[in-house]
């Protein structure tokens, strides 16, 4: 009688032996999923240089609005105050020299 008991409490014991074991895969597979995963140090460097690169054409793009604000305001195809209004939202402003009065 207390051998049948003992039968049972070792199958039950088997089969959470066997749930264990399914368990323990999965995790050996989440760990090494998690393991690939970019550290922090990673994604800080490579956000770094994303925004090094944005900035970078910004810039030139900035330049070339501002290369062609001068064109027109030469050829006073724009009038000072929208010049000054263009000049006014300049993403990297240039420092400029006042007109000579010679």
């Amino acid at each position: 009688m207390v051998k049948r008991g003992f039968d049972a409490v070792d199958k039950r014991f088997d089969a959470v032996d066997t749930r264990f074991e399914r368990v323990e895969s999965r995790l050996d597979r989440v760990e090494k999923k998690v393991n690939t995963l970019p550290d922090k140090d990673y994604l800080t460097a490579k956000l770094a240089d994303l925004k090094g690169d944005l900035v970078v054409l910004a810039r030139k793009q900035d330049e070339k609005t501002n290369l062609l604000i001068e064109m027109l305001a030469r050829k006073k195809v724009l009038g000072s105050s929208e010049v000054d209004a263009l000049r006014a939202i300049e993403v990297f402003p240039v420092p400029r020299t006042a007109p000579s009065s010679a």
